[in-house]
């Protein structure tokens, strides 16, 4: 039995896994700030604020645009670029974190640094690709040694 073919994916979902961080980041600030207006008087208060101040400033960041990570499965393991086109990725082991059907929470933790990144895809993005996906992510990863399915070259 061969496993799922090489094939790439644009995690576009990340977009929008952004923005809802972004929000609850920025409905934390204001929910520290209504406190702080409330509660706080003197040193508390400033530190409300800069906090208010802080929680703004990573919402803002979540909205900024950065380019979409491209998962690559090349039929022995993930290869994740979040640097945009022309950058090589780097190896990392795929987890699923939450698998709603149509949708899903990925984990990805790099290999040899253990940097770890969520990615939320979802069937919509990429329907002729979400079947592929969802075999790789849960199927067993082939022994080192064994014949694979050729590489994808990089994107021009």
């Amino acid at each position: 039995m061969s496993g799922p073919q090489a094939f790439r994916v644009e995690v576009s979902g990340a977009r929008a896994w952004r923005r809802l961080t972004g929000v609850l980041g920025l409905g934390s600030a204001a929910v520290l700030a209504v406190w702080a207006g409330q509660v706080a008087s003197g040193p508390a208060a400033l530190a409300a604020w800069l906090g208010v101040f802080g929680l703004t400033a990573a919402g803002a960041l979540a909205w900024r645009p950065v380019p979409d990570p491209v998962l690559d499965w090349d039929g022995r393991g993930w290869r994740l670029n979040v640097g945009g086109p022309g950058r090589d990725g780097c190896r990392v082991d795929l987890g699923v974190a939450i698998d709603l059907g149509g949708w899903m929470l990925l984990e990805s933790v790099e290999a040899g640094t253990g940097v770890r990144r969520w990615l939320a895809v979802s069937r919509g993005q990429d329907r002729a690709e979400w079947h592929l996906l969802r075999c790789a992510v849960y199927s067993p990863r082939p022994h080192p040694g064994a014949h694979a399915a050729p590489e994808i070259p990089p994107p021009e």
